[in-house]
């Protein structure tokens, strides 16, 4: 096979793999473009939040007149990512954290704060749809809610400096290995201060999945944490393959938008393009010469390759 055909073939892999990857939706829990029962493009159609993925996508933010989401996190949380959420925090900004199996925790404990996800799997043998490990929540003091569906969520257990805003129903109940079972009204929705600002617990990081947003009042209880800017973390989950190849395509095109970097490319192409022209030719001129010879084994290849030489300086 010819250098140009391998060529040709190699640049068209790249075109399907690219087009391929960018059209086909990345299908991982709470991506916001997963449009699949597990995704979150329900609530990306409806928020329509800016994406946190490092510590540089929160500054510049006005902490004020903004609300940032953290979903379902299951990475760690770094010294200088929560740093920088601590100071958002203490300027007034507002931090809505649903949680229930994940890394919560550590963000808490990072943020000196003690209330903590308690990982026990809340259920509800009365009031729950449409089983009791999606109990509906019923106790709302101020929003304008009337009843929330959880999906195999958890409870708090609120630190001093927590209030709780919801809880559980007195039917609901919990069952570990450690505690046993334990009835009764658990809280499950909590806020703390934190500086100038607003820390939120959700203790349920499936509330607003595409499946369960339309559950019960979830909706309405999202439009209620929606203040100013939003935005939404997606940096503390762990990718799939495809998801981490979309992240570096974006990557490419924010990098190739810079204008330096766009026609240094584009001189580096055209030198490449005249290198491999160059090596094409002097390759279709020996596979030309080696027909030659096959169909006249009795001349000379060097003769041959010198009137080849000649013929295309002139």
């Amino acid at each position: 096979m010819r250098l140009k055909e391998i060529l040709a073939g190699l640049t068209l892999a790249v075109i399907c793999v690219v087009a391929v990857a960018s059209v086909y939706p990345a299908l991982d829990d709470f991506w916001v473009e997963n449009p699949s029962w597990n995704g979150l493009s329900e609530f990306y159609g409806l928020v329509d939040p800016v994406r946190v993925r490092g510590i540089e996508d929160l500054l510049g933010i006005d902490p004020v007149n903004s609300t940032l989401f953290i979903i379902g996190p299951s990475r760690g949380f770094n010294e200088g990512y929560i740093e920088v959420l601590r100071g958002y925090l203490g300027d007034g900004g507002r931090v809505v954290l649903l949680d229930d199996f994940g890394s919560g925790n550590e963000l808490l404990e990072g943020l000196s704060l003690e209330t903590r996800f308690s990982g026990a799997l809340l259920r509800d043998g009365v009031f729950f749809d449409p089983r009791p490990e999606f109990p509906r929540l019923l106790n709302f003091s101020f929003y304008e809610t009337e009843e929330v569906v959880f999906n195999y969520g958890t409870v708090l257990v609120p630190g001093e400096a927590a209030y709780v805003l919801i809880r559980s129903t007195p039917l609901s109940y919990t069952n570990t290995s450690t505690d046993g079972l334990e009835t009764g009204a658990f809280p499950v929705v909590t806020g703390v201060r934190v500086g100038e600002g607003l820390l939120v617990l959700i203790s349920d990081s499936s509330i607003w999945l595409n499946s369960m947003i339309d559950r019960g009042d979830n909706r309405e209880f999202l439009i209620d944490f929606m203040r100013g800017r939003c935005l939404i973390d997606v940096g503390h989950s762990y990718p799939t393959k495809l998801l981490a190849f979309k992240w570096w395509l974006m990557d490419l095109y924010s990098f190739l938008n810079i204008v330096e970097i766009r026609y240094g490319l584009a001189l580096l192409m055209v030198f490449f393009v005249f290198i491999i022209q160059m090596n094409i030719d002097e390759a279709e001129e020996r596979d030309s010469i080696e027909e030659v010879l096959k169909m006249h084994p009795d001349w000379n290849k060097e003769q041959l390759e010198w009137l080849s030489e000649q013929q295309r300086d002139h």
